[in-house]
């Protein structure tokens, strides 16, 4: 095995390695990682490529305007560069915008004989900005996709807590008026130990 091959191999494990500990997509990785089996059959990065490039070419010119002979001599760079300008993993959905039924539709006669799990790649890699993208970059964007995911996990926790101490301060507000309404000596030392806390809403689950 050449050097190249043993350094292409190794970045390749260590990016698998990633992706296990990670917990990401298998959508993320080549057809010769070890995640990947023969019975997947997903091809080459190539498949991908070229694929991306037609359905990019098809949005320019059938929805954007663009001469399709200004776009023959169109690299896999132009084709991404395009495809990230104008932001086409938000704007065109694959499913909805390249997977739907028909006589017409690409699912029909572009797509055809392509593997259900080969759609599912290329599904995923298009809706996730990352369909022109190596694997490395799959696995970065994926890692900061998942810290995205987990700070609106923190703001969505850190919410409630708010909204509980607003319900806790009411709450006590509401029993400091009950207090001082009691004449009670004995109901008084009662209520004078009793303070809701953050936690007591918390436990309760309200």
């Amino acid at each position: 095995m050449s050097k190249d091959k043993i350094k292409i191999k190794a970045e390749r494990d260590a990016l698998d390695a990633i992706v296990t500990n990670n917990s990401l997509p298998r959508e993320v990785c080549p057809n010769a990682s070890s995640h990947i089996t023969n019975g997947d059959n997903i091809p080459g990065e190539g498949m991908f490529y070229h694929d991306a490039v037609f359905l990019v070419r098809r949005i320019a010119t059938m929805e954007m305007g663009y001469n399709a002979d200004t776009m023959l001599d169109w690299t896999y760079a132009d084709a991404g560069n395009f495809y990230i300008e104008h932001n086409l993993s938000e704007t065109h959905h694959f499913n909805t915008t390249f997977n739907t039924e028909g006589k017409k539709a690409l699912s029909n006669w572009y797509f055809k004989g392509r593997s259900s799990t080969y759609m599912q790649f290329l599904s995923f890699r298009w809706d996730n900005n990352m369909v022109f993208d190596n694997y490395k970059s799959r696995v970065q964007k994926c890692i900061e996709m998942r810290k995205i995911e987990d700070l609106d996990d923190i703001k969505i926790i850190v919410a409630r807590f708010v909204d509980k101490e607003n319900q806790v301060a009411k709450l006590n507000g509401e029993l400091e008026k009950i207090k001082a309404k009691v004449t009670d000596p004995q109901l008084q030392q009662i209520l004078h130990g009793i303070n809701i806390t953050v936690a007591d809403l918390m436990a309760n689950g309200d």
